[in-house]
């Protein structure tokens, strides 16, 4: 991860937060409204766990299907789909998305 200070950032379990320091290892501290401060490795994770637990914004989180082969397919498209969106936003050609 790559936050610097000033940075929005969602905590799984907690919500939004904005970065308040960045420690030269990397690590770093979410301050979360209604909640404090919390601190988190290079990585992400806390309390010890390893677990990530923090990102960028809310993570997309879809419920698999029970057919395999579905969501076999769904993970291969969403994968494509967001290499390209990458790959265009790499070289400032991100096609505009209405609402």
């Amino acid at each position: 991860m790559n936050f610097d200070k000033g940075d929005k950032a969602f905590v799984l379990g907690k919500g939004y937060g904005k970065v308040s320091t960045v420690l030269p290892d990397g690590s770093f501290e979410v301050k979360i409204e209604n909640y404090g401060y919390m601190h988190f490795t290079r990585d992400g994770a806390a309390g010890g766990s390893g677990l990530k637990r923090v990102f960028y914004d809310d993570p997309v989180i879809v419920e698999p299907v029970r057919n395999e082969y579905l969501w076999a397919a769904y993970k291969r498209l969403a994968k494509a789909l967001f290499d390209e969106l990458t790959g265009l936003a790499a070289v400032g050609q991100l096609p505009e998305i209405p609402d």
